[in-house]
């Protein structure tokens, strides 16, 4: 068992669980913030929202190619826009986004980003200019429209066929040079970020070049965890979110990684078998790599443990 490991076990690390604490004058400033800061910035992310939904529903309705193809030329160049405009609505939310690091690496075919601990780490599509993989029940909302527009991978974990379309649509996407760059939260799920959760393999499995984003929330006091057990709802963070001055986010991008020889075994295994396992190599050494950047340990959990637990036994 490495360090890492024992660590976790020692401090019983539930990487699903967050317990929010404000103070009363936090609270007091945040309310009378609240009331001048909320209206105007719903109302300006609304109308830009507006105008990405519009832009997305004229494009796909006269001049798009099909949800398979990439965009190409003309349509690229809205696709784009839909991106800055995205990049806007988030500053009117009131979240600064620095960016550190090295610079986007175009040669990895696939950005992999943790921790997962919101939905907010979405911002990272329109700062990376890539196409994300993203829970299906998203796809129904009004965003469902500009997701579809800019190519958004939709999976739904509870069935077979949705998972495989995915891993397919990853796979040609990561092997295509036409296409974007893919973004992967390779958690699977959103967590309190005080442990990195077991990588699903889908990031590894097209065996290119990966680059590691790292996410960092950096106020004083956290508005943005959304997991699943947790004393504040995730509308009334967004609400306080909204009500902060200024919400700091730090984007930084690790060098890429390759496949390489650290992830070949010799061993006498079927190639399927030695396949699989240096894909777990491949995913776990980007684990490590990501955890060490955080100051975290590695969690023997995986997202569909927070399935099994949370949804699935709950049907």
């Amino acid at each position: 068992m490495n360090t890492a490991d024992s660590k976790l076990i020692e401090k019983e690390i539930d990487p699903f669980t967050h317990h929010f604490f404000f103070p009363c004058w936090w609270w007091i400033k945040t309310i009378v913030l609240g009331v001048f800061l909320i209206p105007v910035r719903i109302f300006l992310c609304s109308v830009l929202c507006l105008i990405n939904i519009l832009i997305a529903l004229v494009v796909s309705g006269f001049w798009d190619p099909g949800p398979e193809k990439p965009h190409q030329g003309w349509t690229k160049q809205m696709a784009d826009l839909t991106y800055r405009i995205g990049n806007l609505m988030v500053g009117c939310a009131g979240i600064r986004v620095q960016l550190s690091g090295c610079a986007q690496d175009s040669r990895a075919r696939i950005l992999v980003a943790a921790p997962h601990t919101s939905y907010l780490d979405t911002l990272l599509v329109g700062r990376t200019g890539a196409t994300a993989v993203v829970a299906a029940e998203f796809s129904v909302s009004c965003l469902g429209v500009v997701g579809n527009f800019i190519r958004t991978i939709w999976v739904n974990r509870e069935t077979i066929e949705s998972r495989r379309y995915s891993l397919d649509s990853i796979i040609s996407r990561a092997q295509d040079p036409s296409w974007p760059q893919v973004l992967i939260f390779p958690e699977g799920t959103t967590t309190n970020g005080q442990a990195l959760l077991k990588f699903k393999p889908g990031a590894f499995l097209p065996r290119v070049p990966i680059q590691p984003i790292t996410i960092h929330w950096e106020n004083r006091f956290n508005t943005i965890t959304w997991t699943y057990q947790q004393n504040i709802s995730a509308p009334i963070l967004l609400f306080l979110t909204l009500a902060t001055p200024v919400t700091n986010c730090r984007i930084h991008f690790h060098p890429t990684l390759y496949p390489d020889l650290q992830d070949t075994q010799n061993t006498q295994d079927t190639q399927d078998t030695q396949d699989t396992q240096d894909i777990h190599i491949f995913a776990e050494r980007t684990r490590r790599l990501m955890a060490e950047s955080l100051g975290v340990p590695l969690s023997n959990l995986s997202g569909k443990d927070a399935y099994q637990k949370y949804i699935k036994n709950k049907k």
